[in-house]
Parts: C-alpha cells; structure tokens; sequence
C-alpha cells in the first residue's frame, strides 16, 4: 500500500517534529511510503509542552508560510509516551490553531518514532542481522530503549544511534506492515501523501 496524493501533486507540507532525529526519519518513510513524495518543509520545536503551546506553534506557521507560501498544510507529530491524554490535547490544539492561513492537523505518533520502525520485524531482524520477534509497538512506552537494549544484545560493538540507525531502519521498513502494526503511522501517510 503506497499512499498517493492526487489533484495537482506534488505537495508542499510544513512538518513540525519534536527532535532531531525525526527529521530524517519521517523523510525517508515519506519517500517510500508515499506514491508521489511531497516537499517537506520541516521545523523542530522541542519539547511536548511546546508542541501544544498555540502561541509557539502559530509563530512557526505563520513564519513557515511566509517562507513558503506554497505549503498546503501543516503536520505536527507529538509522541504519545503512553500518556493518553495527548491525543486530547492534540484535538485541543487543533481546534485552537483552526483560524490559522494553513490547516494544522496533529498526529499524535503511537508511542514514538521508533514504534513505527520496530512495527516491521523483518527491517529489524535485517538491521541487527539476527531474526527477532519485536513486541507489539503500540504497547511499548520506550521503543527507542527496546531498540537500543536488542541492538546491545545482538550486536555488542555497536551502539543504537537515533540518527543513523533510525534513518537506516526508515529505509528498510515495508510500509503496509508498518501500517498495519501500528495504526498512527496509517494516519500520517494519509496526512502527508494526500490532499
């Protein structure tokens, strides 16, 4: 399943992510997981409380469409961290940013970056070069420790790296097994790859 958007591609979409590494990350999945990848224009705001401070986030919209003023709308990705409750402030916050020029939709990420990554066993097990089960990446709080601790088992003289290795596992996913592991990466590529 590669999403696809339609009426006038490409895309231009502003991407408020929360690290550094996401950057990448997202990127890469985009590239291969959307039929027509759209431009991405990417601003980090670092920190959860941030991510749903509306006067920060309008800053940085309002500021990314004057830059770009093609950019049909925004996407901002928060890690859920197994706290429920983002999801409510992720709506909260859209409702609060609807008078904006763009619209601004959240998507809150089930429970980091790195639970989408994971969803797909087989990219893991080719990575580490060993076959693994990975558990269930929609109940696992700290995905990016569960691919730390595997990568130090497994392969000792290596050290996780969000970056690298992240961007590495971005390239090796399969999308529909991510998709279907993991149901807020679904909700992202039809956020990103569609209009």
């Amino acid at each position: 399943m590669v999403f696809g958007c339609h009426r006038g591609c490409p895309l231009s979409i502003g991407l408020l992510l929360e690290g550094k590494s996401d950057e990448r990350v997202i990127s890469r999945l985009v590239a291969r997981c959307c039929n027509s990848s759209p431009t991405l224009y990417v601003r980090k705001l670092s920190g959860h409380g941030n991510m749903f401070n509306l006067r920060k986030v309008t800053a940085l919209v309002d500021s990314l469409v004057r830059e770009h003023p093609d950019v049909s709308k925004i996407a901002v990705c928060v890690d859920q961290d197994c706290e429920p409750e983002r999801k409510g402030k992720a709506f909260d916050a859209e409702m609060g940013l609807s008078d904006l020029q763009r619209p601004v939709k959240y998507c809150v990420v089930t429970q980091a970056l790195e639970g989408w990554l994971l969803a797909d066993a087989t990219a893991v097990s080719k990575w580490i070069g060993k076959s693994l089960q990975t558990p269930n990446p929609e109940e696992l709080c700290n995905p990016n420790k569960w691919l730390k601790d595997a990568l130090r088992k497994h392969t000792p003289k290596r050290t996780y790296n969000k970056i690298t290795d992240g961007s590495r596992l971005a390239e090796l996913v399969t999308c529909e097994v991510v998709v279907q592991r993991n149901a807020s990466f679904g909700k992202f590529l039809e956020l990103v790859c569609q209009t």
